[in-house]
């Protein structure tokens, strides 16, 4: 896959440590050439609206705009990014199914690497189920 294309990933939680360990796994990727990090549902939503991007990976649980709420909001698009939901949270796997936003994955903090490269695996062949 490394001389295949190349994912362009937002990767989006609340919390700042969670976040910059996600997009130095992210960066270090071979399947990926660009890591845009947002701390909020707004700030995802301004960078999705000046940028086009392949996969997010999206915390459940924020603030002003949760992750479900973003979720949504992005099955509106045209052409919507892949979702995968990062949480500490088991319990936020029920809404990310159940509510028909078809995630690519689900992602137990504290994240690993090689779960983070199944994720993104999973963007370029979404055939296999989901598992945490």
């Amino acid at each position: 896959m490394n001389s295949g294309p190349k994912l362009r990933v937002l990767a989006v939680d609340d919390e700042r440590p969670a976040l910059e360990d996600l997009g130095r796994l992210l960066e270090s990727s071979a399947t990926v050439t660009d890591v845009v990090l947002a701390d909020s549902g707004p700030q995802a939503l301004r960078a999705l609206s000046e940028s086009r991007f392949d996969i997010v990976f999206l915390d459940v649980r924020m603030p002003e705009i949760d992750g479900l709420e973003l979720a949504n909001l992005l099955s509106r698009f045209a052409d919507p990014p892949a979702l995968v939901f990062v949480s500490a949270y088991e319990d936020g796997a029920v809404g990310a199914f159940e509510n028909d936003l078809h995630p690519l994955d689900y992602l137990m903090k504290p994240v690993s690497r090689g779960r983070v490269e199944q994720a993104l695996a999973r963007a370029f062949n979404d055939d296999e189920p989901a598992q945490r």
